[in-house]
C-alpha cells in the first residue's frame, strides 16, 4: 500500500499515535517506515467533530458515562 501511495503522488500518511514507552517495536516500525521524511508529534487531547445530530448525542453519551462514573466511583 505505501508503494502504491508513493507512485500515486502521495506525499503524507498519518501512520497513527502510539507511546514508545511501552510500544518500543511500533515506534522502531513507524520510524522506519517514515525514515528521513517523518516527524514526531505530539499529542494535545481527545478532540470530537459533532457535526449531525448523531455525533452530538454519541458526545453526549460519552460525556455522560464519564460524568456518571465520577459520581458513582466516590
Amino acid at each position: 500500500m505505501i508503494q502504491w501511495m508513493k507512485e500515486n503522488g502521495f506525499h503524507y500518511y498519518n501512520l497513527g499515535a502510539f507511546n514508545p514507552e511501552f510500544n518500543s517495536a511500533i515506534y522502531i516500525f513507524k520510524k522506519w517506515i517514515a525514515e528521513k521524511k517523518g516527524w514526531e508529534g505530539t499529542f494535545f487531547g481527545e478532540h470530537h467533530g459533532c457535526f449531525n445530530l448523531i455525533g452530538r448525542i454519541a458526545k453526549f453519551l460519552l460525556d455522560s458515562s464519564k460524568f456518571l462514573k465520577g459520581i458513582t466511583s466516590k
